[in-house]
């Protein structure tokens, strides 16, 4: 009778250890989706910024460049 006893309470253990990791797993998993979305916020707000400043400096250039093109 102590195999049984110690199977129920080895397989109890292991069942309260799995669903202890599949908590952490799920509040790390959670953590991680919130740094991750705040990233591509981050990176698509620099994206947006650089296409504004090319933007920018591409008309400052056909300005020039059209500048030296009618100088004499």
């Amino acid at each position: 009778m102590s195999h049984v006893l110690k199977d129920f309470v080895a397989g109890a253990f292991l069942i309260a250890a799995a669903l202890f990791a599949g908590v952490a797993l799920l509040v790390i998993l959670f953590i991680l989706g919130l740094l991750f979305r705040l990233l591509v916020v981050l990176g698509s707000a620099l994206f947006f910024l650089a296409l504004l400043g090319l933007a920018i400096w591409c008309v400052g250039f056909a300005y020039r460049k059209a500048k030296e093109i009618r100088k004499p």
